[in-house]
């Protein structure tokens, strides 16, 4: 079994903050932002910066281009050698997160689901990286009676 780091978990929390389908949006007013950030550890400051940096990577997952909004990040060495995010809020430690799974050639294991009334970010933890829904006994299973029932529509 795969297993999945802090960092992953991190960003597919991240950008699980919006349901697409509901239009809810952890990340809409400043209550929501403090409360997801503040349960993760992370500094809560740059709300909208940090919307427009999810919004990006949701983007990125869905056709490979979008643009990063700028976002500085300091880069410290602790006494182990290893780089850490230095006081940054919860934009940069997301992003430093994707910049790990980006190191470690993690990223193409993050995918949203393709059911439209889900879109929900999940990790593939399949060994040749073919999962395609969120969950299968969910979306997997409504989008296949789906696109069975369209090619019986065809065919009949």
């Amino acid at each position: 079994m795969l297993v999945v780091p802090d960092d992953v978990a991190l960003v597919v929390d991240f950008l699980n903050t919006v349901d697409v389908d509901e239009g809810a949006d952890l990340l809409g007013d400043e209550d929501g932002y403090q409360g997801w950030a503040t349960h993760r550890g992370l500094r809560p400051t740059k709300r909208e910066l940090t919307r427009r940096v999810r919004d990006a990577l949701r983007d990125l997952l869905v056709d490979g281009d979008a643009a990063i909004p700028r976002v500085p990040l300091t880069v410290q060495v602790a006494p182990d050698g290893v780089p850490h995010i230095a006081g940054g809020d919860a934009a940069d430690r997301v992003l430093a997160a994707v910049l790990g799974l980006v190191d470690r050639g993690e990223w193409q294991r993050l995918k949203l689901c393709p059911n439209p009334v889900c879109l929900e970010a999940f990790y593939d933890r399949s060994k040749n990286r073919s999962r395609r829904w969120c969950d299968m006994a969910g979306c997997g299973s409504t989008m296949k009676a789906r696109a069975y029932r369209q090619r019986r529509r065809r065919s009949g």
